[in-house]
């Protein structure tokens, strides 16, 4: 399956560059300053009773036409305006310190995009108000096992929801959560400006803490240190005391994460309701700590020879969700030594994969081709470093050491093929750079769940200049195929692109809305990846009851074949209608689409399966062609279509 969508990644040199794609859709000159002769003006107040205007808070516009967002701040009467805007839809929020963060038109709290604001040259918009909610609080104190109150320890409050019956961290969560809260010198930590909803409590231990080297020490160590020190007290000058062998060290121990309101199980955690502007007392947290274990084995060779310097991985195969940076920090790794021997040490109890990395003997690593991007860099560290050998192995860990670990590498394989333009204009320049990424796949998942499976497990390649394109060491299994290119149309709420995913053949068979099972003994070439600038368009108006246009209500419009519902398929796709009503969704797949106005929607609920049935059933079908460009309006009746 191909998803024209850039999946969440918690790398910072990856953040960085989805970062740069969402601000606001850069045009192709961005050094270019884009003016025009419209503006936007409001009010940002109290979401009171009696609204109280907020002075200094913090407003901010992001569109298409804009290389950056501009913010501004409001003045002692919560004022804002944005002037010399050109014409284009823009969306609008307002933040200050306290207060959840707005999103104009967004019915839920901390829930982008909002509604996208309509500007016409020479035409002044006003009146967009937004109104800001005090923000809840949540605080305890945070403790060490002995009781002590724990100072500058880092507590994780993550906003969760129900998605498809499982509890998961919301994508508004992922936007607002930022950095950890940290205890201070009294062992408190408290949390402000959170929005109404379900949390999450949490301690995050220290990364570097689990390194195998704390243990906890036995009574007989005690006793036999005793004995020392009083043996080498009474003892004559220059004589030696015969002491027996220090006895078994102890239990090697680190510190776990430990969820409210005391346990190291996500599963079992509790959560913290919070109400609007509620405060949330007394949630407190002792630290725990876990026994550790050291894994060791040996990695052979293809041939059967022991392998030296090959990168050994271990990962949690279940990875909580509510604390992915967590699991990011804590994976361990190691090499083999000369021997092809490896011990991982300082493991928590758990079900983890081992994967080995390597190359063969003379074969140096593999580096990106060109000038590698931030996107480059950061996957072939998540990759576990690259190498065209392999292994994979599971292991539980229970608290104690597992050794004669055995693994055998076998060769990675090869994906491989070509990329074609389909233009009617213009041939894509020397700079069209596309890069594919190969993400593990799995039935059900979330977007932060796809974000969850690229540690340790992505793959990418690139198309060099004569639009062919390889993608090396893949490891048997099924994966998501994206597409990164610029000017590629990539998601509903970043449009502008200019090119879109046609199709990918595999065999003589469109796989681009299936995934990819990638089997174990024969590499996969021949595969064609088209792109296409014959971009279709389907756009309309919604007009309520009345007659008149609103934005009131998102627009969704998925394909009728049900196999297609799946996270980041480009054939469900979203738009929020503007002020005037409008709406647009660019790049849909040629087919047949159900089109449905939602009353609310969320990122999570955009996937779910049975929220698409149930807006099905009021829904229109309509056919799209290839390249086509369609009107469709959408008149609201009673809440629906």
């Amino acid at each position: 399956m191909i998803r024209g969508r850039v999946a969440l990644v918690f790398a910072a040199a990856i953040a960085a560059s989805i970062v740069s794609l969402a601000a606001g859709g850069q045009t192709r000159d961005a050094g270019k300053a884009v003016t025009g002769s419209g503006s936007i003006a409001g009010t940002i107040t109290t979401d009171e009773m009696q609204p109280r205007p907020l002075r200094r808070a913090t407003v901010e516009i992001v569109a298409g036409a804009l290389s950056l967002p501009q913010s501004v701040m409001t003045d002692d009467a919560g004022r804002y305006i944005f002037r010399n805007l050109p014409a284009g839809n823009y969306t609008l929020t307002a933040r200050r310190g306290g207060y959840v963060r707005a999103y104009y038109g967004s019915k839920r709290a901390i829930e982008p995009p909002g509604t996208p604001i309509a500007v016409v040259d020479g035409t002044p918009v006003t009146n967009i108000d937004l109104r800001l909610m005090r923000g809840g609080a949540i605080s305890g104190l945070v403790r060490y096992p002995s009781g002590q109150p724990a100072t500058n320890v880092d507590v994780g409050v993550n906003r969760v929801e129900i998605v498809n019956g499982q509890r998961r961290m919301t994508l508004g969560g992922l936007v607002e959560m930022g950095g950890p809260i940290r205890s201070d010198d009294r062992g408190m930590y408290r949390a402000y400006g959170l929005a109404p909803g379900e949390y999450i409590v949490l301690l995050r231990p220290t990364p570097s803490f689990g390194d195998g080297g704390v243990r906890r020490v036995t009574a007989d160590e005690l006793a036999w240190a005793d004995r020392a020190v009083a043996g080498s007290t009474a003892a004559m000058p220059g004589t030696v005391n015969d002491l027996p062998a220090p006895p078994p060290a102890g239990q090697g121990v680190m510190l776990a994460a430990v969820y409210y309101p005391g346990t190291t199980r996500a599963a079992d955690a509790t959560t913290v309701t919070l109400a609007k502007g509620e405060e949330r007392n007394g949630i407190d947290l002792t630290m725990e700590l876990v026994p550790t274990a050291r894994i060791s084995g040996v990695v052979f060779d293809p041939e059967g020879k022991p392998m030296p310097q090959a990168t050994v991985n271990l990962t949690a195969t279940s990875i909580d969700l509510s604390d992915i940076m967590s699991a990011i920090l804590r994976r361990v790794s190691g090499r083999t030594g000369a021997d092809g021997k490896f011990t991982l040490a300082g493991v928590a109890p758990g079900d983890y994969t081992i994967n080995v990395r390597a190359n063969p003997a003379g074969q140096k690593p593999q580096t990106p081709a060109g000038s590698p991007s931030a996107i480059d860099i950061a996957m072939v560290a998540m990759s576990g470093g690259g190498g065209s050998l392999w292994a994979s192995d599971s292991v539980s860990v229970t608290g104690r050491d597992v050794d004669n670990v055995t693994l055998h590498l076998a060769k990675g394989l090869t994906i491989s093929g070509k990329i074609v333009f389909e233009s009617d204009t213009r041939p894509p320049g020397e700079a069209f750079r596309v890069r594919l990424m190969l993400m593990p796949h799995r039935a059900g998942a979330s977007i932060v769940d796809v974000a969850a499976s690229m540690i340790g497990g992505a793959a990418m390649g690139g198309a060099i200049s004569d639009g062919t394109f390889t993608i090396n060491n893949v490891v048997p299994g099924t994966y998501v195929l994206n597409v990164l290119a610029p000017g590629l149309v990539a998601a509903p709420d970043f449009p502008g692109g200019d090119w879109t995913l046609k199709s990918l053949v595999v065999n003589g068979r469109d796989v681009a809305d299936r995934p990819l099972d990638i089997k174990a003994g024969g590499d996969m070439s021949g595969v064609v990846l088209t792109l296409s600038d014959r971009l279709s368009t389907l756009s309309g108006t919604v007009i309520d009851a009345a007659g008149r246009p609103t934005a009131s209500y998102p627009i969704v419009v998925f394909s009728t074949n049900r196999e297609t519902w799946t996270m980041g398929s480009r054939r469900v796709q979203r738009a929020r209608p503007a002020t005037d009503g409008k709406y647009s969704i660019t790049g849909l797949p040629p087919g047949e689409y159900f089109v449905c106005a939602a009353v609310d929607l969320s990122e999570e609920r955009l996937y779910d399966p049975s929220f698409l049935e149930q807006l099905a059933a009021g829904g229109i079908v309509i056919k799209l062609g290839d390249g086509e460009k369609r009107t469709q309006d959408l008149k609201l009746g009673g809440g629906g279509l």
